[in-house]
């Protein structure tokens, strides 16, 4: 029997396998297409040649963009500027275009860039579904290494993740070849990168994890906030790692709170000083901590850290804060590659 058979969007081959019946039940002449977003999957299912769906060029995005949310095959001068926007973020991905372009129909330039700039922050449900998906098809070993590239290692070496990750009792080199195969993650050359549309996906799989008092990372400063704000204390034991961009929450960290009472502090925009109101957090199981204090007057003491038993990765990212000599000699810091 000769037949042209397609089988779409398969995760499991094994399924396939079954639904068929053998692969070796046709004739020859017989035509399968299978289509996947895991490599890995298509080569169980023994093709013979695996054609990769290149993404849209800028070209052509733009006017898939276009024709969504203005009907037109090119968006006037006006919306020139917040197009090009949303071409860049999408990477490529017609779904994505297609969502946002029928979310921010109808709106002026400036309705629709911050209509954008909030559902970047927070991506849309049919866009987080669309990676999702793959996402809670991976092992616990591939949700941790994905979690932790989207929120500490993006454009890191394999290297470093390997080494940051030490102890984690993770299989990170394996464990990025799979999220590569998945299309999560891109290497290139010895580092491993997340597009930015990815980790936003990534970071509010975060958010709700925190939100639901389970979360291990800190992404973002509107996620430590929350964390600083819970009103149970619990939801901090479990901290792993913390990294926020702290230019969008205002943050005094008291080296003598921090060792006293465990406590972190965030102050409002007229604060100079503590006040009440302390959020407790389990320093003792944090293992990551990246701050970017670019720009800000910030002072990094190693006292800050001195109940961090667990500190492995302190990275500070900056314009040249003012730091204390001893802080490199912090107990339990590893040097990482670049």
């Amino acid at each position: 029997m000769i037949i042209f058979l397609v089988l779409d969007d398969v995760r499991n081959p094994v399924n396939a396998e079954s639904f068929l019946g053998g692969f070796d039940w046709f004739d020859p002449g017989t035509v399968i297409i299978i289509t996947s977003r895991d490599k890995h999957a298509l080569l169980q299912c023994r093709v013979s040649e695996i054609y990769e769906v290149k993404k849209l060029d800028d070209e052509e995005a733009l006017k898939l963009f276009s024709a969504s949310a203005f009907g037109k095959v090119l968006p006037e001068n006006a919306y020139q500027k917040v197009s090009e926007m949303v071409v860049k973020y999408a990477n490529g991905n017609a779904k994505a275009l297609s969502c946002y372009g029928a979310k921010l129909k109808g709106k002026t330039p400036e309705e629709m860039e911050a209509e954008f700039l909030k559902h970047k922050r927070s991506p849309p449900s049919d866009i987080v579904e669309l990676f999702k998906s793959s996402y809670d098809e991976l092992s616990d070993n591939e949700k941790n290494i994905f979690l932790d590239i989207a929120c500490f290692f993006s454009g890191k070496s394999v290297e470093h993740v390997d080494q940051a990750l030490q102890g984690r009792g993770l299989f990170v080199s394996i464990g990025i070849q799979y999220l590569s195969e998945k299309s999560l993650v891109t290497k290139t050359g010895d580092r491993v990168e997340m597009h930015e549309l990815i980790q936003d996906v990534a970071r509010k799989i975060l958010d709700q994890e925190v939100e639901n008092g389970k979360g291990h990372r800190l992404c973002g400063a509107h996620c430590i906030q929350h964390l600083l704000e819970f009103k149970e204390t619990k939801s901090n034991e479990n901290v792993e790692g913390i990294s926020p961009d702290v230019a969008g929450l205002n943050i005094f960290v008291n080296p003598v709170s921090l060792s006293d009472t465990h406590s972190i502090q965030p102050l409002q925009e007229d604060e100079k000083k503590n006040s009440n109101g302390k959020r407790k957090i389990v320093l003792e199981e944090i293992e990551s901590i990246s701050l970017d204090v670019t720009g800000l007057n910030f002072v990094v003491n190693p006292e800050a850290f001195q109940t961090m038993c667990n500190l492995r990765l302190l990275k500070v990212y900056s314009s040249g804060p003012e730091q204390h000599p001893g802080l490199g000699l912090q107990k339990g810091l590893v040097s990482l590659p670049p």
